[in-house]
């Protein structure tokens, strides 16, 4: 039928066309919303929720360096434990001089020591026992105090007593670094974390004292693609930053690369990957997750470094909210290249000195040896002693078990005690009447106080 399209006359309608009986008649939504029959159509799916994980804050150590409570670093890439030299002599500690050269993780960097301390440290807990602890004086450090990897291995702050660490922000107000810090020192090859980078195996070095992750220009460039592998990743030239190491000498770095890292081969992870949120930018909206799946694969930023040591350098966020001490305990594999290649050179040489060989000579007992014994059987017993309270708030043990339990974690330490009684009368004399005195329940009262 034509229609009238002039201005002249009315326009008469279409008749409406007349249903087709053959056709099912379509259902009628309600006022709910939903469609008549109470029943949502197939294809109207609500999309799910995507969950977000959000990143770890940065952490510090709080504990007590003698009269001090110390905000400390804690750093896994570090071989020793190192103070610097204004904040120790703030402490109180005799230095005494000694000049050692260790190695950093960029080619060319080294940092030499000025002398080594001994202080007396303790975790800020009821009944925390004190522990003689070996220090590294710097003149110029990044930091005033840090921890290294042997401490916090034997103390397990890293893993089972995670809880020690505190955010820094937390903690009150603090003066932000002007850049980003990459703090280990010495031996970086002292251990290592298996990961998949891109699918790919490597060993990276696990460093709580790095603020941002690294890779080494010739490892991103054979990932890019630069060197005929037909990777799709491009680097990010213009995006630059300073970093700074642990001598205070600071480098800008090539770009960056975004890639994926998993700590299980990619078969057995995820096929989707996540993304790791900031704290601030993570919504009231968002649902977030409790605990990143140990399957999972993550997408991070690595910040390209000419003439880094390592392959990669994981830092502390991504090591935190990975849980990565806990969760991928066996992934941590002991280095086999040549240690002596990080680790402290020596005393500075003189002369015709310079260029000979290290000698390894068998270890002599002496005063530092029976220190640092005495601080590992210290250690064990605060351990066994934060076992049985935990277990007991736990409800794995009952109350009244408890004291013969720490009669029996103290009995062990005045074990020890005796054993080295030769030692103690060589070295130290008359420390051992002093802290393990004969009365039996006195081992306890004397070792906190110690």
């Amino acid at each position: 039928m034509r229609l009238d399209m002039g201005g002249g006359g009315a326009v008469r309608p279409l008749p409406k066309p007349r249903p087709d009986p053959r056709r099912p008649r379509p259902r009628q939504s309600n006022s709910a919303g939903t469609f008549d029959g109470g029943v949502s159509p197939r294809h109207v799916v609500a999309k799910p929720q995507e969950i977000v994980y959000v990143r770890s804050r940065p952490q510090c150590l709080p504990i007590h360096i003698g009269k001090c409570l110390v905000e400390a670093c804690v750093d896994s890439g570090s071989q020793i434990n190192c103070i610097r030299e204004d904040y120790a002599l703030y402490l109180g500690a005799s230095v005494q001089p000694e000049v050692e050269t260790y190695k950093l993780p960029i080619r060319g960097h080294f940092l030499h020591s000025i002398g080594h301390t001994t202080l007396k440290c303790r975790f800020p807990v009821q009944g925390g026992v004190w522990i003689y602890t070996k220090f590294i004086v710097f003149s110029r450090f990044t930091s005033r105090v840090l921890f290294g990897l042997g401490f916090l291995s034997s103390t397990e702050t890293l893993s089972r007593y995670r809880h020690r660490l505190k955010d820094i922000e937390t903690l009150g107000p603090t003066k932000k670094p002007p850049h980003p810090i990459i703090r280990c020192v010495g031996n970086t090859e002292m251990s290592a974390v298996e990961c998949w980078i891109n699918g790919s195996p490597i060993n990276s070095l696990p460093d709580t004292g790095a603020d941002l992750n690294l890779i080494s220009a010739d490892f991103a460039a054979m990932i890019a693609g630069r060197r005929g592998n037909q990777s799709t990743e491009t680097i990010k030239e213009f995006d630059t930053t300073t970093i700074q190491f642990a001598d205070r000498s600071t480098v800008t770095t090539q770009g960056t690369l975004r890639l994926t890292i998993s700590f299980l081969e990619p078969s057995k992870c995820l096929t989707s990957t996540h993304e790791l949120v900031a704290p601030a930018l993570a919504g009231p909206s968002q649902k977030t997750g409790d605990r990143v799946p140990s399957n999972s694969r993550l997408l991070e930023t690595f910040h390209i470094v000419e003439g880094l040591e390592q392959k990669v350098i994981l830092c502390e966020t991504l090591l935190a909210t990975v849980d990565a001490f806990n969760q991928y305990r066996q992934n941590f594999v002991a280095s086999t290249r040549d240690t002596f290649d990080y680790i402290c050179v020596g005393k500075e040489k003189k002369g015709k000195e310079r260029g000979t060989s290290v000698q390894i000579r068998p270890l002599e007992d002496t005063s530092e040896r029976l220190t640092d014994d005495y601080n590992n059987a210290s250690d064990t017993y605060e351990k066994e002693m934060t076992n049985i309270v935990d277990q007991l708030l736990n409800g794995e043990i009952e109350e009244e078990n408890v004291p013969a339990l720490k009669a029996h974690a103290c009995g062990n330490f005045s074990a020890w005690a005796r054993e080295n009684k030769a030692r103690f009368d060589r070295f130290r004399l008359g420390f051992y009447e002093q802290k393990f005195p004969a009365a039996p329940a006195e081992p306890i009262n004397q070792a906190q106080q110690a």
